[in-house]
C-alpha cells in the first residue's frame, strides 16, 4: 500500500474516531492530510522507498487561535495512538508529522506563511517547495483555512512570474540544446557534452512544466512527474528517454525537435508570434509582455 493511502487509512481508522471520542469540539475547526516533503506525499514511493523515512504520517493542522488551544491536547492524542499501533507508524516527526499551526507549516515550506504577495518573492521561492505545498492529500478541511491557502497556491505564478521564468529557462534551453552542445561534440569533449545534454533535459522539463502550470517537483521525481502532465508530457518523456540513448552526433536532430516543440506550445498560447527555430529569439515577446519593470533590471540570469 502507498504510503498516501496508509496515512489515510490510518487518520480514518484511528486518528478520526480518537478525536472524536476525546476531543470532539476540535473538528469543526481542524484539518487533516498529508503534504509537504516526502515521497509518498506525491505517490512516487515505492519498496526501494522503504529503506528511510517509511513511517506512516499525518498532518492535522490549525489556524493560530485555535493551534494555542489545543494543540497540546491532539499532540497527547498522537503520542498515545503511537504506542498503541504497532509497525512503521510514528505520529511526530518534527515537520513531517504532527500538530501544526497553518501559517507556520507553509512558512516551513516557501519561506511565507500564505501566498506570496510580491513577484520578487515568488521567484525567491524554491520551486520543488511550491511543489511540496500543494501535493498530498487533504483528508479533511472543515474550517477552510488550510485549503483556502493551498488553492490560492494551485492558482500557479502570476503571470509576470510566469513569463520571466519561462524565457530564462527557455534562453538556457538554446543556450545549452541549440548552441553549446554541438560544439562540444565537434571538439570530442564528450564529458562536457554529458554535462551540457544533461543540462538541457534539467532546463527543457521546467520549461514544460511551466507550460502545463505545474510546479516542478524535487529532481528525483521530476522525469516521473513529466509523463503525467497533459501538455507534451508523454510525448517529452519517451523522446528524453530516447535522447538519452542516441549517439553523440545524433542528439542535436532530436534537441532541435524539442526546442520546435516548445516553441510551438509557446506560440499556441499565444506567448510567442515569432516563427523562428532558435528559442533565443522568442525572449523579446515573452519579455515584452511583463509588466513589472522591476523583474528585468539585472536581465535574465543564464547561471546552470
Amino acid at each position: 500500500m502507498k504510503g498516501l493511502d496508509r496515512s489515510r487509512a490510518l487518520f480514518e481508522d484511528h486518528v478520526m474516531p480518537k478525536i472524536r471520542e476525546e476531543l470532539p469540539e476540535v473538528i469543526p475547526l481542524l484539518a487533516a492530510g498529508l503534504v509537504g516533503e516526502g515521497s509518498e506525499c506525491f505517490g512516487y514511493d515505492d519498496e526501494i522507498s522503504l529503506d528511510h523515512d517509511s513511517e506512516t504520517r499525518i498532518c492535522l493542522w490549525l489556524d493560530e487561535e485555535h493551534f494555542f488551544q489545543y494543540e497540546g491536547l491532539l499532540r497527547r492524542i498522537l503520542e498515545n495512538l503511537s504506542m498503541e499501533l504497532s509497525g512503521r507508524t510514528s505520529l511526530l516527526q518534527g515537520w513531517r508529522s504532527g500538530v501544526f499551526e497553518i501559517g507556520r507549516f507553509y512558512e516551513q515550506l516557501i519561506r511565507v506563511p500564505d501566498r506570496p504577495t510580491s513577484n520578487k518573492a515568488w521567484l525567491e521561492i524554491d520551486e520543488t517547495s511550491l511543489a511540496a505545498a500543494v501535493n498530498g492529500e487533504v483528508f479533511l478541511d472543515t474550517y477552510g483555512a488550510f485549503t483556502k491557502i493551498r488553492n490560492k497556491l494551485l492558482e500557479y505564478y502570476p503571470q509576470d512570474v510566469f513569463l520571466f521564468k519561462l524565457a530564462r529557462e527557455s534562453a538556457v534551453c538554446a543556450q545549452t540544446g541549440q548552441y553549446n552542445y554541438i560544439r562540444a561534440v565537434k571538439r570530442k569533449d564528450f564529458v562536457t557534452a554529458s554535462m551540457i545534454r544533461a543540462a538541457f533535459i534539467d532546463h527543457f522539463t521546467r520549461a514544460v512544466f511551466l507550460l502545463n502550470r505545474t510546479y516542478r517537483p524535487y529532481y528525483k521525481w521530476a522525469y516521473q512527474a513529466l509523463s503525467a502532465l497533459p501538455i507534451l508530457g508523454g510525448e517529452m518523456y519517451d523522446r528524453i528517454s530516447a535522447l538519452l540513448n542516441c549517439p553523440w552526433d545524433g542528439a542535436e536532430e532530436d534537441i532541435e525537435e524539442m526546442c520546435q516543440k516548445l516553441i510551438e506550445e509557446m506560440r499556441r498560447q499565444q506567448l510567442t508570434e515569432k516563427t523562428s527555430d532558435f528559442l533565443m529569439d522568442h525572449l523579446p515577446d515573452l519579455l515584452s509582455n511583463i509588466e513589472d519593470g522591476s523583474l528585468l533590471e539585472n536581465g535574465i540570469s543564464l547561471v546552470i
